[in-house]
């Protein structure tokens, strides 16, 4: 068990392997969503986290804003339990998780299990793989009505997801922090930014220091200031 301590909150989470060390080290220390902080902080319709891993986006989330409802889509099971352990654990409350990929189509899908328990993927076939209930980001946003900010951390499934986007889910979604993993060379973090871009959001985007086919972009809705 480790306690984390950001801000004036203090959490404890049970880390298992390094996998979680690294991503507890990128959220809380790096602080790696450092330029996604004010959106956060003033999020009063919903957070929706693609990609939850065990939920320490969650934990920081909540870190600055006590009250917005968060919702979290995380197929694998093992990480999914962990992740309600995390919450509990900590009393973290107003956060509606469900165990489930976000894809282009709903239904049943193919994981593919990774070693370390953030890479798992739905694009990148490996020798491992079980199927997963998935839902789109359509639905989603059907069902919870507007959005402040979206995360996305979903290992390659980023590209089909904007590729089959439709526009008018855009309008419910202010705020994009989006990792892009370019695995392929028909994944392309430029085609991302330009359907932001069309869709009238302003686009920064980070390329990692370790892997240039890697990095973030959050994108803003050029109505949000």
């Amino acid at each position: 068990m480790r306690q984390i301590s950001f801000l004036n909150r203090k959490f404890n989470v049970e880390i298992s392997s390094d996998a979680d060390e690294s991503v507890i080290r990128e959220i809380f220390e790096d602080r790696e969503y450092l330029n996604l902080e004010p959106y956060l902080k003033t999020a009063k319709n919903s957070i929706i986290d693609i990609g939850a891993h065990k939920g320490f986006f969650v934990l920081y989330a909540r870190s600055l804003n006590p009250t917005v409802p968060i919702y979290t889509f995380e197929p694998e099971e093992k990480n999914f339990q962990e992740l309600k352990a995390n919450l509990m654990r900590n009393g973290i409350q107003n956060v509606f998780s469900k165990n489930s990929a976000v894809s282009v189509k709903e239904g049943s899908v193919d994981l593919y299990i990774s070693s370390d328990s953030h890479n798992h993927s739905l694009v990148m076939a490996g020798a491992n793989k079980k199927k997963v209930n998935a839902t789109t980001l359509e639905k989603i946003l059907n069902k919870i009505g507007q959005c402040d900010v979206v995360k996305m951390d979903c290992e390659g499934s980023e590209f089909d997801i904007f590729a089959n986007l439709p526009d008018t889910v855009f309008a419910k979604i202010p705020v994009f922090f989006i990792e892009y993993h370019e695995y392929t060379e028909n994944m392309r973090s430029s085609d991302l930014k330009t359907k932001l871009e069309k869709n009238g959001y302003k686009v920064k985007v980070c390329p990692s220091r370790h892997n240039p086919g890697m990095g973030y972009m959050i994108a803003h809705s050029k109505k949000v200031s």
